[in-house]
């Protein structure tokens, strides 16, 4: 499973502030978190942006790829530049909790019910049962025991 964040101010500013199409903006926003991928692509597309506009004072949109099984080698490129017009990676993630999906629960049917209070039963009629032989096994030992310290002479049969 892919790892995602719930969408905190920080990040939710950030997609909101980038050149994506409105409609997986809405996605997302509605989903309430992102991915790591997916977030480290838009970063990469956003510095790359920046460096774009910065050299030739015009706004390019660059067209990122997805490298199957590759992590983000370049460090610098995905933590970025520590200028003031960007936020690095690093702070953009401060803070960011892993998304948990809510846990789905069943409701229990009347024949699950009565299948557990039986399987309840019978595990605790074993467990009866095994502490019954368990003490009379252990009557047996300390019979024993009692009859060679003290030398009773009973017949322990």
């Amino acid at each position: 499973m892919a790892i995602r964040y719930t969408l905190n101010e920080k990040i939710n500013a950030f997609v909101s502030q980038s050149d994506i199409p409105q409609e997986l903006k809405t996605q997302i926003s509605e989903n309430g978190w992102i991915s790591q991928s997916d977030l480290i692509i838009l970063y990469k597309r956003q510095q790359l942006q920046q460096q774009q506009t910065q050299s030739d004072g015009t706004k390019k949109t660059p067209k990122i790829t997805k490298k199957k099984g590759k992590a983000n080698s370049n460090a610098k490129t995905i933590l970025g530049a520590n200028n003031e017009s960007s936020i690095s990676l690093f702070e953009l993630l401060r803070g960011a909790v892993f998304y948990k999906p809510a846990k789905v629960t069943k409701p229990k049917t009347k024949e699950y019910l009565k299948l557990m209070e039986k399987l309840r039963t019978q595990q605790q009629e074993r467990e009866y049962q095994e502490l019954l032989k368990g003490t009379d096994s252990m009557g047996q030992l300390l019979l024993y025991l009692l009859d060679m310290q003290f030398g009773t002479g009973l017949d322990h049969q």
